[in-house]
């Protein structure tokens, strides 16, 4: 005989006792509400009519387990209702959300409680329920993977689950959303790996949804509207170049995935600091030896960070990059600085490596006679006086070589000596020639990019002994309009496409007198 001072479970099977004594007549019709969360307290009535003078108990069965609510639990009502509170279906396992609900009559004959007759069993549909503050963890890497734990109430094998996770602005807008399947663990568990995460590295919210087998579609697991919060972070893949110039002058670009630089959203961010107080930046810290540099870096978009370059000392000339986000955030009368470092996914270590090497920087002059002549300086950073340096001017096809001396750690003097070539001299178009420093194995000194010095024919007089060979050239008519000064010796050598550069006196490159 069970107790009737408390619920207790009893299994489905039930010994019918032989009647005895008077039974009185009674019937069960309908229960309202017929559905209810699994978390269980919902008052809930049966209809029907000859509840007077009778002991009432209730069963709830999925078939595989049972609760079963005691007279002392049971209200009742008035002749036609039954009234109670649903119980909490907390079994690890549980066959059907549908629940047989079946109304028992007992009668008290002494001391003896006999089992007078059994109803029909009602449809109870169970609901299941999320409970928030067993939700876990509330954080993980936009590269996905983190298994979150949710747990509640009621999970049906036979349903299916997902998690949505969420960013919100303003107003509940939407900004970004991704959806993963759950997988059930126990009717009081299921599981959602979160998905890879192609938005502003966020706090956002995470809901759960059932698909019943009933075929009604998607729907929030109770209660309406809660949800959990998942902090994103963001992380970094690698950077580019890995050789950088010691002169500082290239900028690094940084890949990675949820880098922020959506400023004006007025959305919760880490640490719940409201987005009025605080500045996010992110910074690139070098570290070689015993020096160490920070340079700023800005966004391009959530995958691509740029990022200055420092002056480096070659005394040191390999170096450990790391990524990391700061906060800057003004109190009263303060302004306090948070970080964090960005990890570097598929690496044991949270740097990448970056070497320094010798670079260029300039040339002077830049300006150069074809015949050639000049003595170029070119200005850099780290140059060695181990090294035997080479010059090489490139045009076109065209390549010219020439010795290079060394002149210090910040220059190296290439000497112009041989003609650019032997090309006739009434060709005026100058020629801009990258001027590329060669190592003694050939491999070029690094530049941001190769300086250009330009070459003219600035002095045309020894190459004038062929000038019987083009006499049409030289002898021909000039056009000249009052007001026009200039010098004319024995013989002018003009650019007859341009006579108007004469105006004011001619340019080196478009006179020679002899």
């Amino acid at each position: 005989q069970p107790a009737f001072s408390m619920s207790i479970k009893i299994p489905v099977l039930l010994l019918l006792c032989s009647l005895q004594g008077v039974v009185h007549s009674w019937d069960i019709q309908s229960i309202n509400p017929n559905t209810g969360s699994a978390i269980g307290w919902q008052i809930v009535e049966i209809q029907g009519d000859g509840f007077s003078a009778q002991l009432f108990s209730v069963m709830f069965s999925d078939g595989l387990n049972a609760i079963t609510l005691q007279q002392d639990e049971i209200e009742i009502a008035s002749d036609s209702v039954l009234r109670f509170k649903t119980p909490s279906w907390t079994f690890s396992t549980v066959q059907s959300s549908v629940l047989n609900v079946t109304v028992m009559s007992f009668s008290q004959q002494g001391n003896t409680t006999v089992l007078n007759s059994i109803s029909s069993p009602l449809s109870y549909v169970i609901t299941p329920r999320w409970i928030l503050n067993q939700f876990g963890p509330t954080f993980g890497s936009v590269s996905g993977g983190t298994v979150v734990t949710v747990r509640g109430l009621g999970f049906i094998h036979s349903d299916q689950y997902s998690c949505v996770f969420q960013l919100q602005g303003p107003y509940g807008v939407v900004l970004h959303e991704s959806s993963t399947n759950a997988s059930l663990v126990s009717s009081m568990q299921v599981n959602c790996t979160s998905p890879p995460w192609f938005s502003y590295a966020r706090r956002v919210h995470v809901f759960l949804r059932v698909s019943a087998s009933t075929g009604d579609g998607w729907a929030l697991v109770e209660p309406q509207g809660q949800f959990g919060l998942f902090e994103y972070s963001d992380i970094w893949f690698s950077l580019s170049p890995t050789v950088v110039g010691a002169a500082g002058s290239n900028p690094i670009t940084v890949s990675g995935r949820g880098f922020d630089f959506a400023t004006t959203l007025d959305i919760p961010q880490l640490d719940d600091l409201p987005i009025a107080s605080y500045d996010r930046q992110y910074v690139l810290e070098i570290r070689g030896g015993v020096l160490a540099q920070n340079v700023s870096c800005s966004v391009s978009s959530v995958s691509e960070l740029r990022c200055g370059s420092p002056a480096w000392s070659l005394s040191s000339p390999t170096a450990n990059a790391s990524l990391f986000r700061l906060w800057t955030v003004a109190g009263a009368g303060s302004i306090l600085t948070l970080s964090r470092r960005i990890p570097l996914q598929s690496q044991n270590e949270s740097y990448a490596a970056v070497t320094f090497v010798a670079e260029v920087t300039s040339i002077a002059p830049t300006l150069g006679d074809k015949l050639g002549g000049n003595l170029v300086t070119v200005a850099g950073v780290g140059f060695s006086a181990s090294e035997a340096y080479q010059c090489l001017l490139q045009y076109g096809a065209k390549n010219l070589t020439q010795p290079a001396v060394y002149a210090g750690d910040a220059a190296v003097l290439c000497n112009h000596t041989d003609p650019w070539s032997l090309e006739d001299f009434r060709t005026y178009t100058p020629v801009a020639a990258a001027l590329t420093l060669l190592t003694a194995s050939g491999a070029p000194v690094f530049a941001k990019a190769p300086p250009l010095l330009s070459l003219v024919f600035v002095n045309k007089a020894p190459v004038l002994g062929t000038v019987a060979a083009i006499a049409d050239f030289l002898f021909t008519s000039l056009a000249v309009s009052d007001g026009d000064n200039f010098t004319v010796g024995p013989l002018v050598l003009v650019n007859q496409s341009y006579p108007g550069w004469f105006r004011g006196g001619p340019a080196p490159d478009e006179a020679s007198q002899l």
